[in-house]
Order: structure tokens, then C-alpha cells, then sequence
């Protein structure tokens, strides 16, 4: 199981990485501006299709290990491992990027710039706007802490991760 969860974690975690910075130019504008709509149809995209690995994967080792058949615990369990692993290859990816370019402070400024907008035009009022502003201000604080934008990085992968997984798991279990 060991062989098949590294190399189909390993496998669509370089994709994940790969696809975030062949696809980067794509959302953001030649202003250097963030286009949030655009970033998250590339962002989720990539990791559905990145993450199709864990399908390929368990039915890898279903059909080359376990002669075809495999329970949907199994299925979960060898798609969870693969997810971990894309999962710790994205993490990675993401705080040498991050830390190389020194985007992640560029990319909370975008984000806080993006929801102020978005607060304005949904008519919040301007003490509700400076109160989740010094809110966002302290998350992104809390960024930068390498441990905090790692766990933050992981907990944007992961759950697409297990949905997938899970969602191996129903369609291949076999008895």
C-alpha cells in the first residue's frame, strides 16, 4: 500500500504545485491585482483534477493488490493517505513560493483589498467594515507565523482531499 500511496501522492501533489504556477498569470492581472473570482475557479479546478489522483490511486491498488476487490474502509483509508501526502507536497509548494516571492503578505493585502470591497458593496456599514478589517488584520498577522500559514495551506487542500477520497471510496469498493 506504502508504494502506491507515495507515488499517487507525490503524483498529484507535483500537479498541484505545477498547475498553481503554470496558472498563476491567468487570475492576476498585468496591474499586479488579484482577481479572486478567477484565482478560486483555477485554485478549486486544479485540485479536483489534481486531486483525481486518489481515484486512480486506490483503484490501482485495488485492482493490483487486493484482486479487484477492496471494502470502502480500505478504499477511505489508501485515498486519506494519498490526500496527506498531495496535501504535505501542496504545504510545501506553497511556503517556499510564498516565502521565495514574499507573496503571502501580497496575497493577504489582495485578500483584505478584495473584502473591503465586497463588504462596501453588500452595504455593510463602516463600523462593522473596521472592526472585520482589524479582525483580518490579526489572522494575517497570525500568518506569518511559518507554523500558522502551513496549518492555514493544509486546511485549504485537505478537505477537497478527503471529499475525494471519499467519494473513491463509494464508487470503488468492490466485494
Amino acid at each position: 500500500m506504502s508504494r502506491t500511496v507515495i507515488k499517487y501522492g507525490l503524483l498529484a501533489g507535483a500537479i498541484l504545485v505545477a498547475f498553481f504556477m503554470t496558472t498563476k498569470g491567468l487570475w492576476i492581472s498585468a496591474d499586479g491585482k488579484i482577481d479572486m473570482a478567477k484565482g478560486e475557479i483555477f485554485g478549486y479546478t486544479n485540485m479536483i483534477l489534481s486531486l483525481s489522483m486518489i481515484f486512480f490511486g486506490v483503484r490501482h491498488y485495488r485492482n493490483n493488490y487486493l484482486e479487484g476487490k477492496i471494502k470502502f474502509g480500505k478504499a477511505f483509508w489508501v485515498g486519506f493517505l494519498i490526500a496527506m501526502v498531495a496535501s504535505a507536497i501542496y504545504v510545501i509548494g506553497w511556503m517556499i513560493y510564498a516565502n521565495v516571492t514574499g507573496s503571502a503578505q501580497y496575497s493577504m493585502d489582495q485578500y483584505l483589498e478584495s473584502y473591503t470591497l465586497y463588504w462596501v458593496e453588500s452595504g455593510m456599514q463602516a463600523e462593522e467594515i473596521a472592526n472585520k478589517t482589524a479582525e483580518f488584520q490579526k489572522n494575517a498577522e497570525l500568518y506569518q507565523n511559518p507554523f500558522v500559514m502551513a496549518l492555514f495551506t493544509l486546511i485549504e487542500i485537505l478537505p477537497v482531499g478527503l471529499l475525494v477520497a471519499l467519494i473513491s471510496a463509494f464508487l470503488l469498493k468492490k466485494k
